[in-house]
């Protein structure tokens, strides 16, 4: 299987070009459907070629798909096709696990992602991609498809993403963690020299924060102070139930302190929630 990840032929451009290339790009995808006639493949492959060609802009990995369905004579759908690309070129296996918070879900290692995500255009010289743990919503019987696709998704995009990052950081970086919960909203953990920094991107970086001062109850604060005191950022979830139970429904800031995501020296929404710049 070729790869739908090469830079040899996706050519790297700023993010907002790029973005503007995926929304073009997106009209007209045959992704998702059902019936495919053999006239609506060959223009669909036309157009994502010249693309290609033309930008050396790759639409996700729609015309690999397409290829593989007219060279097999096959109706597999994208997700089955994505499905074998993610087992065969990027996880070495997945482990279902179930977690208090998370419920059911599964987790794949990643093989050396800087096969392929190492654009020469991009400072990575100090970034680090080797053995990224991967969690995807699903129950016993297997991985949720949407959200395999859309993983599938975020990793091919993941320079573009990466660039984002570093248009505010040029610190050493190396990956902890990316989760796929939904099919919706996604994160991603770097680690930093200055600990593990969440980013949710859902197309733009951020970070997932919206203070108010009525979630500072005494209870709140102590508990947050004796966490950044100690450096006891295992009791983040404890966190996270007091701040919900002063009336905090900011999902994402619930959702980081309930993750099982390593924290190192710092966390950036735990400084914020202490007024700490």
């Amino acid at each position: 299987m070729s790869d739908p990840f090469s830079t040899a032929i996706r050519r790297y451009m700023p993010w907002s070009e790029y973005r503007a290339l995926k929304a073009n790009l997106s009209h007209g995808s045959l992704i998702g459907r059902a019936d495919i006639s053999r006239a609506e493949t060959d223009a669909r492959l036309a157009t994502l070629r010249n693309a290609e060609e033309q930008w050396g802009f790759v639409y996700l990995g729609e015309r690999q798909w397409l290829e593989r369905r007219l060279e097999q004579n096959s109706a597999i759908t994208y997700g089955e096709w994505v499905r074998d690309v993610l087992e065969d070129t990027v996880f070495y296996g997945y482990s279902y696990e179930v977690n208090f918070y998370l419920g059911g879900h599964w987790k794949g290692y990643t093989e050396n992602l800087s096969l392929f995500w190492l654009p020469p255009e991009l400072p990575f010289d100090n970034t680090e991609f080797v053995w990224v743990c991967v969690t995807i919503s699903g129950d016993e019987a297997g991985i949720c498809n949407l959200n395999l696709c859309h993983l599938f998704d975020i990793l091919h995009d993941l320079s573009y993403y990466l660039n984002k990052f570093y248009n505010g950081h040029r610190e050493r970086m190396s990956f902890g963690e990316i989760w796929v919960l939904n099919g919706y909203q996604w994160g991603m953990c770097t680690a930093t020299d200055y600990g593990h920094l969440p980013y949710d991107f859902c197309g733009q970086t951020r970070i997932p924060f919206s203070e108010s001062t009525a979630w500072l109850t005494p209870n709140v604060t102590a508990i947050a102070e004796s966490i950044d005191a100690n450096g006891a950022f295992d009791q983040m979830p404890i966190l996270a139930d007091a701040l919900e139970e002063a009336g905090c429904d900011d999902g994402d800031v619930l959702d980081h302190f309930r993750h099982e995501r390593r924290h190192t020296q710092r966390c950036l929404i735990l400084d914020r929630l202490l007024g700490k710049k």
